[in-house]
Order: structure tokens, then C-alpha cells, then sequence
């Protein structure tokens, strides 16, 4: 099996609503992601969490930062290209 994998996550012309629901789901669902896996550290073994707490931070940042960019292509009148690629690198623990 390849070591890297590719998959194309998002690719197409979007309405900014359009793009709005599906950026933002991504988005609140990596937020979301992040605060389970916090409590279930800090629950279970009481452990750091100082990543996620950042992780938190920056995707809240980024979903700021995409607000606004989606209000303003919105009142201007864009559309958006998103394409979203992700890699998928296997390596030995």
C-alpha cells in the first residue's frame, strides 16, 4: 500500500450560503472534535490539553476569518472555487 493517499474532500463553484453551511460544518465539527477529545483527556487521565485548547482557538479564528470573507463575497456579489485536498501520510508509531 502507497504511504500517501490523497482524497478530494471539496471541489466545485459555490453560492457563498452554500459554501457558508458547508465550510462551517467542517469547521464547528473540528471545534467540536476537539472538545470531546479535551474532556475525554482530562476525565480519564487527566492529562494536557493544551492542544486541543489551541487547535480550538485557531479553527475559532478561522471561522471568524471565513465569516467574513463569505458576508463580503455575499454583498459583492462572488461566488467561490473551494477546492479542498487532503493528505494522508502513513507512518510507523
Amino acid at each position: 500500500m502507497k504511504a500517501k493517499h490523497q482524497i478530494k474532500l471539496i471541489d466545485g463553484n459555490f453560492h457563498p450560503k452554500d459554501a457558508a453551511r458547508v465550510l462551517m460544518q467542517l469547521i464547528s465539527d473540528k471545534i467540536n472534535y476537539h472538545n470531546v477529545e479535551m474532556l475525554s483527556i482530562y476525565e480519564h487521565f487527566n492529562g494536557d490539553v493544551s492542544n486541543s485548547v489551541k487547535r480550538i482557538h485557531e479553527l475559532s479564528e478561522a471561522k471568524e476569518s471565513l465569516r467574513e470573507l463569505l458576508e463580503y463575497a455575499e454583498q459583492e456579489g462572488y461566488d467561490l472555487i473551494i477546492e479542498g485536498n487532503i493528505t494522508i501520510n502513513l507512518v510507523k508509531e
